[in-house]
């Protein structure tokens, strides 16, 4: 699973996440407002494209946000991947 983490938590424990990322190759996704704002991954697990971006962000937006808003998101990412094919 991927881990979440708040905006304010990143910026106090920045070092030692950044440590994690690159010893386990997982990415962190970082919130503002409990919406997703940054995926910080290790520079080896570059991602080839933003549709990896995407695919992660779908994999995880159910675990903080309402089932409507889980819906809206699911097919607004859905159709920009879409897009990108």
């Amino acid at each position: 699973m991927v881990q979440i983490v708040s905006i304010s938590e990143a910026r106090n424990t920045l070092p030692s996440l950044i440590k994690q990322i690159v010893k386990t190759n997982k990415p962190v996704i970082i919130v503002r407002g409990s919406k997703p704002s940054a995926i910080l991954t290790a520079y080896a697990n570059e991602p080839k494209s933003k549709n990896d971006h995407l695919q992660a962000l779908l994999s995880v937006t159910g675990s903080w946000f309402s089932q409507e808003d889980h819906q809206a998101i699911r097919k607004e990412t859905e159709d920009k991947l879409n897009a990108m094919k």
